[in-house]
């Protein structure tokens, strides 16, 4: 997309790589940042950071202000990963890093990112709010030894801000320092920087890089402005986005349709009316995105809804937003360090703290009905549960 707007400070940014599909998840995430931002106080662009060797990418400047094409940046993982989602991980996982391109934006003139994951759906107005957030910002995800906001005995959480949303300053020292810190721990695999992550925590590793890159610096962002669809039956919270974190409504491996893939479906088909012009990005762009929407369109009509839907939009446990409930505001000063990060949580995050001592009889029955890998009522949390990664 070509732009004569002078370059803002401010510009929304996505990484895409690996599975030409996201294209189409990238596409889309653009054009909701565009109709809910738009009108909004802060100036801003759309960057899109895509792996050079990839294919088909000419559609993305048909929604993109900037598309950059870089090198990937390849790291041995240490941190620990969900056995049940393996196969979700390795297709990305060494390359994760390649989003710390996202840092040397200061020489397209922008001095702050607001980083959102493609498989990230904006539904809200709300959202254009975090185009002002200080950087660094995040969604602190976890209080210590906490997942999800319920008490976990497997695993520690010590870092980890989800990063599906993260508000992150420019600048070539960020960038190399971050790679000064992977290259401490040297890596055998042919042309990886290094390894990174903690094997003692289950965020990704480029999740935990930049937490600890911006300890006692964060910043936290609301939940509901990154959170899954049905965060708004289990934890009252209505999505300003939502992040599609296993099934993508754009995947052909994706063989369950969602009631959110509904909602994905009339942004994409607004977004294809959008960029039917002559130019052959345009064309690219109306090609991969009316495969994608084909794609959602045809599972839609062969399988049922698989849980009961709320609306997005429609006040959820009497927590209806409007103008004035301030949520726009809702920045909070974070002590993010390697030491157990505590993370209170207003009105949208479990402050249950409590379990049984220790020989206390129900003491098996309490972690059965709290330890995140246990069958839920809800189907669509069993498909989905995977801690801070996305």
């Amino acid at each position: 997309m070509s732009s004569l707007r002078p370059t803002p400070g401010v510009c929304v940014a996505t990484l895409v790589m690996g599975d030409t599909s996201y294209i189409a998840g990238a596409m889309v995430m653009a054009y909701s940042v565009r109709k809910h931002c738009a009108g909004g106080s802060v100036p801003f662009h759309t960057v899109c950071i895509v792996d050079k060797n990839m294919t088909d990418t000419e559609a993305l400047d048909c929604v993109f202000d900037h598309v950059v094409r870089v090198e990937p940046i390849l790291a041995e993982p240490m941190g620990k990963r969900w056995k049940r989602y393996g196969a979700h991980y390795d297709s990305w996982i060494d390359a994760c890093l390649t989003k710390l391109h996202v840092f040397n934006l200061y020489k397209l003139g922008y001095q702050k990112v607001v980083l959102v994951d493609a498989d990230v759906l904006v539904v809200d107005d709300h959202f254009a709010s975090v185009l002002s957030a200080p950087a660094p910002s995040g969604i602190c995800s976890d209080e210590p030894n906490k997942l999800d906001g319920k008490p976990s005995h497997l695993r520690p959480l010590k870092t980890g801000d989800k990063g599906c949303l993260m508000v992150l300053p420019t600048g070539a020292r960020h960038f190399q320092q971050c790679l000064d810190r992977v290259a401490k721990e040297k890596s055998e695999k042919e042309g990886y920087v290094g390894k990174c992550g903690d094997p003692k925590c289950n965020a990704g590793p480029d999740e935990w890089l930049l937490s600890i890159h911006f300890k006692d610096q964060w910043r936290h962002l609301e939940e509901a402005f990154c959170c899954r669809y049905w965060h708004a039956e289990t934890r009252g919270v209505t999505p300003i986005a939502i992040h599609f974190v296993t099934d993508k409504p754009w995947s052909r491996t994706s063989k369950k349709h969602w009631p959110d893939f509904d909602i994905w479906l009339k942004y994409a088909h607004a977004c294809l009316r959008d960029i039917q012009n002559e130019d052959q990005a345009s064309r690219s762009g109306c090609k991969m995105l009316g495969a994608a929407i084909e794609v959602c369109e045809e599972r839609r009509l062969r399988s049922a809804p698989k849980m009961r839907g709320t609306p997005v939009g429609r006040p959820v446990r009497d927590m209806s937003r409007n103008k004035s409930d301030g949520v726009d505001c809702r920045f909070e000063s974070r002590k993010h360090t390697e030491a157990p990060l505590v993370v209170s949580g207003g009105l949208t995050r479990s402050t249950d703290t409590t379990g049984p001592a220790k020989g206390n009889s129900a003491k098996k029955t309490w972690n059965r009905r709290r330890r995140p890998f246990c069958r839920s009522a809800n189907p669509r949390l069993d498909e989905d549960k995977e801690g801070t990664s996305g």
